[in-house]
């Protein structure tokens, strides 16, 4: 029997531009929009402290990323935090929708499922014309933990 507290979802959502050839701190300053982590090709990767040096030196960051999340806590649902991402968006949706032309944007949905709990993971009309409207593309990785395989079943 599992307890509700083991049967919980952790969220996370963000929008991100990578591969562009530009210093990603052009990208805030074209947008006016703080970024939740920026990577520069050619920096370490993150958890890299712990590899010896000479692992270090090989194993770095390979293109330019600039990303901002939704600012919600992990616990909120996905359409929830999907719309807190496009209203972090909204001040600046026109020079997305330009820089949009020019580099690969990708709204990413990290979704941690413990315990057996079943998050909702939809994306209604209006997330999907922004997308659109971005020309976005849309990613979701899923990881379930806690629930044997043979209790595990996708609808």
């Amino acid at each position: 029997m599992t307890n509700d507290d083991d049967m919980r979802s952790e969220i996370s959502v963000y929008f991100e531009f990578a591969g562009f050839d530009i210093d990603p701190d052009e990208i805030t300053r074209l947008t006016g929009i703080t970024p939740t982590r920026i990577r520069r090709a050619g920096d370490p990767i993150y958890g890299a402290s712990l590899l010896s040096e000479e692992a270090r030196q090989r194993i770095r960051v390979k293109v330019n990323r600039w990303d901002v999340n939704s600012g919600l806590d992990p616990n909120v649902d996905l359409p929830t935090q999907v719309k807190a991402l496009f209203e972090r968006l909204e001040p600046a949706w026109d020079r997305f929708i330009e820089l949009s032309q020019q580099y690969v944007p990708v709204m990413e949905c990290i979704v941690k499922s413990y315990g057996g709990d079943r998050p909702q993971i939809f994306f209604d009309k209006e997330v999907i014309r922004k997308l659109a409207e971005l020309n976005a593309e849309i990613g979701v990785d899923l990881y379930v933990s806690g629930l044997p395989l043979s209790r595990l079943k996708i609808k």
